[in-house]
């Protein structure tokens, strides 16, 4: 297994039965709930991870490449468009998920590999980047 802690943050109509369900499988997880120091926190952290199964532009996956945290993403939505494989990780399944939490946390080369890239992908980036995302997604949904 991984003897990491898990942070999540924010609120939602899935807290309470993530917290039950971390409670019973007696995992080391703290619910930050709603946070306005966010930046702080993902300096703190060895990697950010957005499992979601459906997701937008990502601008969180931005802002941890800023603070220099590697990022894992699930391959859906505008995730794909932010993380190339140099600059971050995605994953289809959990298995993958696990594997690639494992491999990020015991291989300090590519971590700081991933690190280093994702400070550049975050340092080019700018609203007009984001513009054309959000555009192209929406044209993709009609």
């Amino acid at each position: 297994g991984i003897p990491e802690k898990v942070w999540i943050i924010g609120d939602g109509p899935q807290r309470a039965s993530l917290e039950s369900l971390s409670h019973e499988l007696d995992l080391s997880c703290t619910f930050w709930g709603y946070r306005t120091d966010i930046p702080e926190l993902m300096n703190r952290s060895k990697l950010i991870i957005l499992p979601s199964r459906h997701e937008g532009f990502g601008l969180t996956i931005l802002e941890a490449m800023a603070c220099g945290t590697p990022v894992i993403g699930r391959k859906t939505g505008g995730i794909p468009e932010l993380i190339t494989g140099k600059n971050g990780c995605l994953f289809e399944t959990e298995p993958e998920l696990h594997h690639t939490i494992e491999r990020l946390l015991s291989d300090t080369d590519l971590w700081e590999r991933i690190r280093m890239e994702g400070l550049k992908t975050a340092s080019t980036w700018s609203w007009k980047e984001t513009a054309k995302v959000y555009t192209m997604l929406y044209s993709r949904l009609l």
